[in-house]
């Protein structure tokens, strides 16, 4: 195979799979594509806040590749006037890599490192759900979109686990990194040292806020890791990981949705698709692009995105509020369906595939989401429409053994008696508010995380494949 290219022709050479490190459906470090010829350009490490392709580092003796933030495949196609080309993860010094995979990432596939670069550029997220600035954890206040973009500023655990409870931070990822942030504030606001006791149950208060979503615990733990296996102080420590976690979850949701999108057009036939989805699972979830809304963004940058149709999601409208004003923002094609439409609209043939996001996953696959979500998987399943559920490992439980043993949180009666505080019901009216429900596995078309795709309708076990260790995660 040759690729041709303003810095020349360049032959590329065939290396047997097992000449790098190797888990199905992933390359460490990397993405393998299913049914693709990847490219993936740049001849110097790229950061995320600028925008473009990399490439991963790759060798015959296993070298672990290392990380890439950006891609965009239309724009990778043409630099290399190959249509079949595919941008991947992975960023590094020496130029271009190359991989052929056949379905599943099974087979042979052709790499060879190429002494050129060519940065192709993309456009950065416009807002930042969730940073570090100015020595404070700075977040918009989701509660307030569409109407009004506005940031939070918070230097205290009591306001952060209040800004978590009221949803103006939200989305499992999103949670998570507000959670090792909050490790942050406690251990400045309280000297794990000379305050210990106050120091726990501030990060008590923080790691229980919101007990379905499974990131914000594990994250809390895995800072509180960090901490005691450092040499250096806890706020320091926690800093570190916090900003680690962050990154981790960037990088998550462009890998999930290219590997979404991939198995989307694959499942469809090709695009250009339709896909309903459910709440809000964008880059307002997440840090930036989110889970199941990366993998429709990807469809839409790939040209492979017919229209998107988001729920509203009551009683809190997410989908309305929150997913129609990131799709906005990407300049996709959508309309907004109310959400007991969602299943008739998927007999009526109005979608291709449904996407969402999940809060936590069980170890056999049971899936907790908004509430909605088992309704639309039901319509799928009737239909004979894919329902996959995209989201980062950090989502998977396998200490909780099916759906049945997850907590659902109860949100109150006033969320439904009410929209954005205008009663709609009558006064004194009881009401039953989970904020999410669980859709059993046998419902579920695949699962999507950053490193691999499960594919439960072909008998493929979750809890058979097991968790990765951290080197494989990375």
């Amino acid at each position: 195979m040759v690729y041709r290219t303003e810095a020349g022709t360049h032959d590329v050479v065939p290396l047997r799979l097992s000449d790098l490190s190797k888990r199905r459906n992933r390359l460490k470090g990397g993405i393998i594509h299913d049914d693709v010829q990847a490219a993936a350009l740049g001849k110097s490490p790229l950061d995320h806040r600028g925008g473009g392709a990399g490439i991963a580092e790759v060798s015959p003796g296993g070298a672990r590749p290392s990380r890439v933030h950006n891609y965009k495949s239309t724009r990778v196609r043409e630099a290399l006037g190959n249509p079949g080309a595919q941008a991947t993860r992975g960023s590094g010094n020496k130029g271009n890599l190359a991989i052929k995979l056949n379905r599943n990432g099974h087979g042979s596939f052709l790499a060879e490192l190429l002494p050129y670069s060519v940065i192709v550029q993309t456009p950065r997220q416009a807002f930042q759900t969730i940073e570090w600035h100015d020595e404070a954890v700075r977040l918009i206040d989701q509660t307030r979109l569409p109407q009004e973009e506005h940031y939070l500023v918070i230097t205290d655990v009591d306001d952060l686990v209040e800004a978590i409870k009221r949803l103006s931070v939200r989305g499992a990822p999103a949670i998570g990194v507000a959670g090792a942030y909050g490790i942050v504030l406690a251990a400045r606001q309280f000297d794990p040292l000379t305050q210990p006791r106050e120091f726990a149950a501030a990060v008590e208060r923080i790691r229980d806020a919101r007990p379905t979503a499974v990131n914000l615990a594990k994250r809390v733990d895995q800072t509180m890791a960090a901490i005691k296996a450092s040499p250096l102080p806890a706020a320091e420590a926690a800093l570190e990981t916090a900003h680690r976690i962050r990154q981790d979850e960037l990088d998550a949701s462009i890998e999930m949705g290219s590997l979404g999108a991939h198995l989307v057009l694959d499942l469809c036939g090709g695009g250009p698709v339709t896909a309903m989805t459910i709440c809000n699972t964008g880059g307002l979830a997440a840090v930036e692009r989110g889970t199941a809304l990366a993998v429709i963004q990807t469809l839409h940058e790939q040209g492979d995105l017919a229209e998107a149709l988001p729920l509203e999601t009551r009683p809190l409208l997410q989908g309305g509020r929150l997913t129609t004003w990131e799709l906005e923002k990407m300049g996709a094609s959508y309309r907004l369906i109310v959400d007991s439409a969602g299943p008739f609209l998927l007999q009526r043939g109005a979608a291709d595939v449904v996407l969402i996001g999940a809060d936590r996953i069980a170890a056999n696959g049971d899936t907790a989401n908004k509430i909605g979500s088992y309704s639309l998987a039901l319509g799928a399943k009737a239909a004979g429409i894919p329902f996959i559920v995209v989201a980062p490992e950090s989502t998977l439980d396998f200490e909780t053994p099916t759906g049945a043993a997850i907590e659902i949180e109860d949100r109150g009666p006033l969320e439904v008696t009410s929209v954005r505080d205008n009663p709609i019901a009558t006064a004194g009216s009881g009401a039953i508010n989970p904020a999410f429900d669980v859709t059993p596995a046998s419902l579920i078309t695949a699962i999507v995380t950053e490193c691999r795709v499960v594919r439960l309708d072909e008998g493929e076990s979750l809890s058979a494949l097991g968790a990765l260790d951290d080197s494989e995660t990375r």
